[in-house]
Protein backbone atom coordinates (compact mmCIF):
# COMPACT_ATOMS: atom_id res chain seq x y z
CA UNK A 1 0.00 0.00 0.00
CA UNK A 2 1.86 3.39 -0.98
CA UNK A 3 2.77 5.89 1.94
CA UNK A 4 -0.06 8.37 2.50
CA UNK A 5 0.41 12.49 2.28
CA UNK A 6 -1.49 14.92 3.64
CA UNK A 7 -2.07 18.62 1.78
CA UNK A 8 -2.86 21.49 3.85
CA UNK A 9 -4.56 24.26 1.65
CA UNK A 10 -3.55 27.43 3.15
CA UNK A 11 -1.06 30.31 2.19
CA UNK A 12 0.70 32.88 4.41
CA UNK A 13 -0.69 35.82 3.16
CA UNK A 14 2.74 37.41 3.00
CA UNK A 15 2.37 34.85 -0.16
CA UNK A 16 -0.52 35.76 -1.44
CA UNK A 17 1.03 36.69 -4.94
CA UNK A 18 2.11 32.80 -5.42
CA UNK A 19 -2.05 31.80 -4.99
CA UNK A 20 -2.89 31.68 -8.56
CA UNK A 21 -6.45 30.22 -6.68
CA UNK A 22 -7.68 33.56 -5.16
CA UNK A 23 -8.81 36.48 -6.71
CA UNK A 24 -10.75 36.46 -9.72
CA UNK A 25 -10.57 32.58 -9.89
CA UNK A 26 -12.12 32.12 -6.27
CA UNK A 27 -15.03 34.03 -8.16
CA UNK A 28 -15.07 31.88 -11.09
CA UNK A 29 -15.14 28.55 -8.84
CA UNK A 30 -17.51 29.87 -6.67
CA UNK A 31 -20.24 30.22 -9.84
CA UNK A 32 -18.94 26.93 -11.12
CA UNK A 33 -19.17 24.76 -8.13
CA UNK A 34 -17.94 21.21 -9.07
CA UNK A 35 -16.02 21.66 -12.11
CA UNK A 36 -12.61 20.64 -12.43
CA UNK A 37 -9.66 22.51 -13.05
CA UNK A 38 -5.79 22.14 -14.39
CA UNK A 39 -3.23 23.35 -12.27
CA UNK A 40 0.23 23.18 -11.75
CA UNK A 41 1.83 24.16 -8.53
CA UNK A 42 5.27 23.42 -6.08
CA UNK A 43 4.81 21.87 -2.49
CA UNK A 44 6.93 21.55 0.71
CA UNK A 45 6.88 19.41 3.17
CA UNK A 46 6.10 20.76 6.87
CA UNK A 47 5.40 18.23 9.09
CA UNK A 48 4.27 14.83 10.02
CA UNK A 49 2.15 13.19 11.67
CA UNK A 50 3.17 9.86 13.59
CA UNK A 51 0.46 7.21 14.60
CA UNK A 52 2.33 5.79 17.51
CA UNK A 53 -0.92 2.90 17.64
CA UNK A 54 0.43 1.69 14.14
CA UNK A 55 3.67 3.12 13.67
CA UNK A 56 2.40 5.37 10.46
CA UNK A 57 3.89 8.36 9.37
CA UNK A 58 2.33 10.58 7.28
CA UNK A 59 3.98 13.42 6.07
CA UNK A 60 1.85 17.05 5.51
CA UNK A 61 2.82 19.15 2.51
CA UNK A 62 1.40 22.37 1.48
CA UNK A 63 1.52 24.82 -1.53
CA UNK A 64 3.79 27.60 -1.92
CA UNK A 65 2.94 28.38 -5.73
CA UNK A 66 -0.24 27.50 -7.53
CA UNK A 67 -0.96 28.93 -11.09
CA UNK A 68 -4.55 27.55 -12.86
CA UNK A 69 -3.79 26.73 -16.66
CA UNK A 70 -5.83 26.66 -19.40
CA UNK A 71 -6.42 25.90 -23.27
CA UNK A 72 -3.14 24.18 -25.13
CA UNK A 73 -1.02 24.20 -21.72
CA UNK A 74 -3.69 22.40 -19.93
CA UNK A 75 -3.48 19.85 -22.67
CA UNK A 76 0.62 19.92 -22.35
CA UNK A 77 -0.11 19.38 -18.21
CA UNK A 78 -2.09 16.25 -18.58
CA UNK A 79 0.21 15.07 -20.80
CA UNK A 80 2.76 15.15 -18.34
CA UNK A 81 0.72 13.72 -15.91
CA UNK A 82 -0.18 10.72 -17.72
CA UNK A 83 3.30 10.22 -18.81
CA UNK A 84 4.62 10.48 -15.10
CA UNK A 85 2.05 8.19 -13.51
CA UNK A 86 2.42 5.86 -16.16
CA UNK A 87 6.37 5.40 -15.38
CA UNK A 88 5.37 5.29 -11.53
CA UNK A 89 2.93 2.50 -11.74
CA UNK A 90 5.43 0.77 -14.39
CA UNK A 91 2.14 0.14 -16.85
CA UNK A 92 1.33 1.84 -20.16
CA UNK A 93 -2.11 1.71 -19.63
CA UNK A 94 -3.98 4.88 -19.72
CA UNK A 95 -4.59 6.18 -16.11
CA UNK A 96 -8.21 6.73 -15.21
CA UNK A 97 -8.76 10.72 -15.84
CA UNK A 98 -8.70 10.93 -11.96
CA UNK A 99 -9.53 9.56 -8.83
CA UNK A 100 -12.62 11.77 -8.07
CA UNK A 101 -13.67 11.28 -12.19
CA UNK A 102 -13.45 7.40 -12.49
CA UNK A 103 -16.69 6.69 -11.34
CA UNK A 104 -18.33 9.45 -12.77
CA UNK A 105 -20.85 8.82 -15.97
CA UNK A 106 -19.95 10.41 -19.20
CA UNK A 107 -22.87 12.85 -18.81
CA UNK A 108 -21.62 14.83 -15.64
CA UNK A 109 -18.58 15.52 -17.79
CA UNK A 110 -17.83 18.32 -19.33
CA UNK A 111 -15.35 20.98 -19.69
CA UNK A 112 -14.01 24.45 -20.31
CA UNK A 113 -10.73 26.29 -20.72
CA UNK A 114 -8.31 23.89 -19.04
CA UNK A 115 -11.03 21.31 -18.27
CA UNK A 116 -10.14 18.50 -20.29
CA UNK A 117 -11.73 14.84 -20.49
CA UNK A 118 -8.32 13.75 -21.53
CA UNK A 119 -4.63 14.52 -22.14
CA UNK A 120 -5.24 15.37 -25.61
CA UNK A 121 -8.91 16.92 -25.50
CA UNK A 122 -10.64 14.05 -27.19
CA UNK A 123 -13.73 12.17 -25.91
CA UNK A 124 -12.05 8.98 -26.30
CA UNK A 125 -9.66 7.43 -23.85
CA UNK A 126 -7.38 5.67 -26.35
CA UNK A 127 -6.87 8.79 -28.53
CA UNK A 128 -5.06 10.25 -25.17
CA UNK A 129 -1.38 11.56 -26.18
CA UNK A 130 1.51 9.55 -24.79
Amino acid sequence: MPQPVSVSGSFDKDYADYNGLDGKFAEELLASRGTRYVVVGIIEGISSKDDWRTGEVTPTVRPVHLEVVRGDEAVVVRQILDRIWRERMDTVADPQRTLMEANEDEETWHHRDGNLPYPNGSEQPDQAGS
